[in-house]
């Protein structure tokens, strides 16, 4: 770990209605100063006040007093905006998240392994290393203080892990940049490119297997270092040019390098990137966490991946009710069912009247093609060009740029059937 020149060792405070029964070693080797508080957290306010902590770590173990909980972190925060805070909330409720996300609190923990009490620490160790350097937040750079429109954002997440919203999202991306850019006012000369791919399925995406057989020179904890000085020209430099109208921006493929990455980072991330490209996309992964709900209030589209099987259908259920808990608009939503094909055992309409919406897309299952792409790193709408998946894409990328669409396709017209 590194120290970054601290005269003093770094304060954690815990606080816990009951003893948390964590040894001390479980915070790592550098030299810490840790103090226990057993108490709700509303009769510790003031030793924490007191005390003014790098790290507080609270244990939300009531989930019936979870939004009282929430209102004393976010005063704790405003009281002391160098001090980070890391709630334990176990099986969270998505609307906790969300409220803690918006106070600026988005480490949040799910389980208390040493693993990730570590990380954490690791992270407000960066944290408070970076106050001291710096004194207050810097000013952003003079080349993102320029007047550039936001690009559009549209976040990918799958209903349940391998439904594909990682393969959909890399195919997307591609598709955007082939688009009909002669009918489309993509490009002007203050922009770093076109489509940005950010791979934020942390801890370690895939979007790289599916895209490219070259390995990237930088990854996401590379840009989240670098977020105070990034610019148009930074970016050109360490974005992995998939093509000259493609970026890619790839996950970390260690721990070491996950760690790294501060989570409350990634919204600036985002906002810095979306001035530079016309279109960025998100793969989020499966499953709902605090950088997940960041993404998705920032998104201009929320693109849920699902297939046609009764899990898929029931967790893109669940997806809908936590959107309708957060008062989402429903037409930021939608939903893509991937790999449908003759055999499928839940048809379209069938999912539609299980979820209650009407599904965007139906994307054909190209399993072979896809294990093609896996192993080349081609992206499938450039290795078959001609199928059927390939086509449909085309056809949404060319919608959504508008571009004019083609008429339906084979696959369509069968479908509607």
């Amino acid at each position: 770990m590194q120290d970054f020149g601290r005269a003093e060792p770094m304060h954690i405070v815990t606080v816990s209605p009951d003893p948390w029964l964590m040894d001390d070693a479980v915070f790592g080797n550098a030299p810490l100063q840790v103090t226990r508080i057993v108490a709700p957290l509303s009769e510790a306010m003031a030793p924490v006040m007191a005390a003014a902590p790098d790290l507080l770590l609270v244990v939300v173990a009531d989930s019936g007093r979870a939004n009282a909980i929430v209102r004393t972190l976010c005063q704790v925060q405003a009281q002391l905006p160098h001090c980070r805070i890391s709630p334990l909330v176990r099986n969270p409720d998505p609307a906790i998240l969300l409220d803690l996300m918006r106070a600026g609190i988005t480490d949040v923990l799910v389980d208390d392994s040493a693993q990730n009490i570590r990380a954490v620490v690791e992270r407000a160790r960066q944290s408070a290393g970076r106050a001291m350097a710096e004194g207050d937040a810097p000013a952003l750079p003079s080349g993102s203080a320029s007047p550039l429109a936001a690009g559009r954002l549209t976040a990918f997440v799958s209903a349940k892990g391998g439904d594909g919203a990682t393969f959909v999202a890399v195919n997307y991306a591609v598709s955007l940049a082939k688009a009909d850019r002669a009918k489309a006012d993509w490009t002007r000369p203050d922009k770093a490119g076109r489509v940005l791919l950010l791979d934020l399925s942390l801890p370690f995406g895939d979007a790289e297997i599916y895209l490219t057989a070259q390995k990237p020179s930088h990854d996401l904890a590379d840009f989240v270092q670098e977020i105070d000085r990034l610019d148009g020209a930074l970016l050109k430099a360490m974005a992995h040019h998939v093509s000259d109208d493609l970026d890619f921006i790839p996950s970390p493929l260690t721990m070491d390098r996950v760690v790294q990455i501060v989570p409350d980072q990634i919204p600036a991330l985002i906002a810095r990137v979306k001035h530079h490209y016309d279109q960025v996309i998100v793969d989020l992964g499966a499953g709902i966490d605090p950088v997940t709900l960041t993404v998705l209030d920032m998104a201009d589209e929320a693109v849920v991946v699902a297939t046609p099987e009764v899990p898929s259908v029931r967790r893109t259920s669940q997806i809908l009710n936590v959107w309708d808990s957060l008062e989402y608009p429903p037409e930021k939503l939608s939903i893509v069912v991937n790999r449908h094909s003759a055999s499928s055992s839940i048809s379209s309409q069938a999912f539609e009247t299980a979820i209650g919406k009407s599904i965007a897309r139906v994307l054909p299952d190209e399993g072979d093609k896809v294990r093609d792409s896996m192993a080349k790193g081609v992206p499938v709408v450039e290795l078959a060009s001609g199928s059927r998946f390939a086509r449909e894409m085309a056809n949404w990328a060319q919608q959504q740029v508008g571009a004019p669409a083609k008429g339906k396709s084979l696959w369509q017209r069968l479908r509607n059937r």
